[in-house]
């Protein structure tokens, strides 16, 4: 049984304040309608190989709120916060819409879930929170590059990610997704049994949210 650091975050959306920010519409990410979730791969080759499991870890209890403006994408503003302690591994419905064919059982959800958790993965008792905060955002139409900080472990990591949105008065939606490493947060993957079962390196994270105006 392997587990994996995750993170799920995931992912947001956030710009910088400009003066058109006035026609700006503040929208509310809905945790129940969206899903915020990381992939996390087992190293293939070798014999202990096929004890291993590939792992996608959906982020729960987490608050996001977007401003958005469709004439001025520069004038966009996200934040996003998740509780390390609400990643939740592995259930069949996640397994099933990432395309995984096989379950893992109620306690082997729970051994990944403390692997995650623990002072060689995210280290949940030392820095309890995920955060994002953008820094700014271009492009025009329905895709918009983000740029921002994904703070994990207390590091921070600046990404760029292609999302694709749409808006109007009442509703925000944005998908996209973007991968990094467990080394971009000064930490190692998973190993078990003296390194024989491991993880790979990258994290492939998901950001398919619904925001309601405000």
């Amino acid at each position: 049984m392997r587990s994996f650091f995750v993170i799920a975050v995931l992912g947001s959306f956030v710009c910088s304040a400009t003066p058109a920010q006035a026609a700006s519409t503040s929208y509310e990410l809905t945790e129940s309608s969206s899903k915020l979730y990381v992939q996390v791969f087992k190293k293939r080759g070798g014999a202990a190989s096929r004890l291993a499991h590939d792992h996608v870890v959906l982020a729960t209890g987490w608050t996001g709120s977007v401003s958005w403006d469709p004439e001025n994408a520069a004038a966009c503003s996200v934040s996003f916060s998740l509780p390390v302690t609400g990643l939740a591994p592995d259930s069949d419905s996640m397994r099933a819409h990432v395309g995984y064919d096989s379950r893992l059982s109620a306690s082997n959800q729970k051994k990944v879930r403390g692997n995650i958790v623990s002072l060689t993965q995210l280290a949940a008792e030392h820095f309890p929170k995920v955060t994002y905060q953008s820094t700014s955002c271009s492009g025009a139409g329905s895709t918009i590059t983000v740029t921002g900080n994904l703070t994990i472990r207390g590091v921070s990591k600046t990404l760029s990610v292609p999302m694709e949105i749409t808006a109007d008065g009442a509703s925000f939606k944005a998908k996209g997704t973007f991968s990094a490493t467990h080394e971009d947060f000064k930490f190692s993957p998973y190993t078990a049994m003296g390194g024989a079962l491991r993880n790979e390196t990258e994290m492939r994270f998901t950001v398919d949210v619904v925001g309601a105006a405000q």
